[in-house]
């Protein structure tokens, strides 16, 4: 009877594994016993396995009384030289493999019931690439532009397969579009919520109805420019796309100044864009209309054209317009502020009214800007003609700045005289119309002064220009002023006019009504003060029950009241008369030095 150290015995023989291994080039195999696992061997790239005279090519399971060989293969490549292009033409690329011999050595490996044959790769007679043969077929392809050397010798001299760029052409500069480039506001107004240091917000004053003023830049164009052709690695021109161009067209209140160049505003505004095809369209809406009541709600107006409010203007609410205001509703505890005409349908309570608020030109300032304009125009030639048609960001990469201060130093050396004068005359406020222009102006001229770093390109250049240009139409916006008013009815307000005043048949209560031109009203006046520096007329002043109202007009003036109460005043130049009892028809003048009343 066996004992039980003898039967595990028996059982591990009965599982002992196969074995393989090589040494010196030679496979050893030792065979599984009972239910172990036989060997196996892998052959690799490289090698050739043989078993019993048949090549295998494939995982084998080999026995001990096979006959067995391993036989290292060697491998001869030869040598590759490609040059393809792409498909832009703007470049060669080289494909380079080296001749070579490539010799396997096999490797040893220990006693295992599994193993992978494993070689050792030794290359033999390897040669470089002659450079002679890459330029040869470079010239069969027809590449003969942009070849880069120093790639050509870098891919002939390695050992590795590799694609090498070897040459490569001139990209086409690409054209320039035309374009506009605006400067004012597109939308119909702009919120602004402003905190003071405190911290509160003016709402009566949040909405900005963004408008153009006389002489104001709008847009200028920016020219196409053309590209520059580019050259392909086989010496072909490639010419880049076309520009675009884009026309800039005036509309209403709009000109076109420098051949098309620069958009203009020639009358107050809201600025419009409109474009059609390839043009755009710059308009100048004059009016802009509320359709609601002026209140907290929409915030005060302010417009540099006309405005028409269809409603009311309510309580601490102001309206203030460059041009013409017309109001179809009442103005209660308001203020509406004209740079020319004001006309309203409704009733005036506690209210201010004034016309033609503009500032009166001293000087036309535009006898000094045409020579500072004149060298700017002169600058601006000497580049364009120094590119000779090129475009100039081109010839001037780095800017323009060297090139003005050349300019300066030779043909325009006048220019910063005339600055200096220009400046210190607007410093002394000899151009009134310029108050709101100072500031830019100043800005825009002391780059000429200083070291003109400010000045990178010639579209600087023609902002300068356009600034100053600007000023003329601004000042002769300034010389056509009407400045009259046209009311219903006034009760506790203040009407001030440049031109008439004329107040409908309701006439008009504790009033102070001052016009520089004539005074007509048709109704009934009492407890005011009117004066006019030309000529008062007046269906009715005061009433029986005595209210005062005090009328004048200077030495040359005329006064013409169909019915007055006593205790109501004239003055005519330096002649007061008091009306003790009613009278009709007056009619009061100086004549002769004396106050003649008929």
């Amino acid at each position: 009877m066996l004992s039980y150290s003898s039967v595990r015995v028996k059982k591990e023989i009965e599982k002992s594994h196969g074995q393989v291994w090589i040494k010196n080039k030679k496979v050893y195999v030792k065979n599984e016993k009972g239910l172990g696992i036989p060997p196996a061997i892998n052959p690799c790239p490289g090698v050739n396995l043989i078993i019993n005279g048949e090549q295998c090519n494939h995982l084998v399971i080999p026995h001990e009384d096979d006959l067995i060989e391993i036989v290292p293969e060697t491998i001869t490549k030869d040598e590759l030289v490609e040059v393809s292009i792409s498909d832009d033409k703007m470049e060669a690329i080289l494909h380079t493999k080296p001749a070579k011999l490539t010799k396997f050595e096999i490797l040893d490996s220990e006693p295992s019931n599994r193993i992978d044959i494993r070689t050792l790769e030794v290359i033999e007679n390897i040669r470089y690439i002659p450079e002679d043969k890459v330029y040869k077929l470079l010239g069969e392809k027809g590449i003969n532009f942009g070849i880069i050397d120093e790639n050509i010798k870098s891919a002939c001299s390695t050992y590795e397969e590799k694609f090498t760029v070897v040459a490569r052409g001139t990209q086409p500069f690409p054209a320039k579009d035309a374009w506009i480039e605006y400067f004012f506001y597109q939308e119909k107004f702009e919120i602004n919520l402003n905190e003071d240091e405190n911290g509160r917000v003016d709402f009566r004053n949040f909405t900005d109805y963004k408008s153009s003023n006389v002489g104001d830049v709008l847009a200028i164009k920016h020219f196409m420019e053309p590209g520059v052709n580019g050259i392909t690695v086989t010496g072909k021109e490639v010419n880049p796309a076309p520009p675009k161009d884009v026309a800039l067209c005036a509309g209403n209140g709009v000109i076109i100044e420098d051949e098309g160049k620069l958009a203009r505003c020639i009358k107050s505004g809201k600025s419009i864009k409109q474009a059609s095809g390839n043009s755009v369209i710059i308009n100048i809406n004059e009016k802009l209309e509320i359709n609601s009541d002026v209140d907290i709600k929409i915030g005060n107006v302010k417009f540099k054209g006309n405005v028409i409010v269809n409603k009311n203007v309510k309580e601490a609410m102001e309206v203030v317009a460059k041009g013409d205001i017309f109001v179809q509703g009442d103005c209660h505890f308001a203020m509406i502020k004209s740079g020319n005409n004001v006309a309203i349908k409704g009733n005036i309570i506690s209210s201010k009214v004034e016309a033609g608020s503009k500032n009166i030109i001293i000087r036309n300032p535009g006898e000094d800007i045409n020579p500072i304009v004149e060298s700017i125009n002169t600058i601006i030639s000497e580049i364009e003609l120094s590119c000779g048609g090129t475009p100039v960001s081109i010839v001037y990469p780095d800017g323009i700045t060297a090139k003005v201060k050349e300019i300066l130093n030779s043909k325009c050396r006048q220019l910063p005289q005339d600055i200096y004068s220009f400046i210190i005359a607007l410093k002394s406020n000899q151009y009134d119309c310029m108050i709101e222009k100072a500031s830019e102006v100043m800005s825009c001229l002391k780059v000429f002064l200083g070291n003109c770093n400010s000045i990178k390109d010639i579209d600087e250049l023609y902002r300068i220009k356009s600034t100053l240009t600007g000023l003329t139409y601004y000042a002769q916006d300034e010389r056509v002023i009407e400045g009259n008013i046209i009311l219903t009815y006034a009760a506790n307000s203040d009407i001030i006019a440049k031109g008439c005043i004329k107040i409908g048949g309701k006439g008009c209560f504790n009033c102070y009504i001052r016009a520089n031109d004539r005074i007509s009203i048709s109704g009934v006046v009492r407890g005011s003060e009117i004066h006019s520096e030309k000529m008062v007329e007046i269906n009715q002043v005061g009433s029986e029950m005595g209210v005062p109202t005090t009328i004048s007009v200077p030495e040359k003036g005329i006064i013409k009241i169909k019915k007055i109460y006593n205790d109501n005043i004239i003055k005519v130049g330096a002649y007061t008369y008091r009306f003790i009892e009613p009278q009709t028809d007056v009619y009061a003048r100086i004549v002769d030095g004396k106050l003649i009343i008929s």
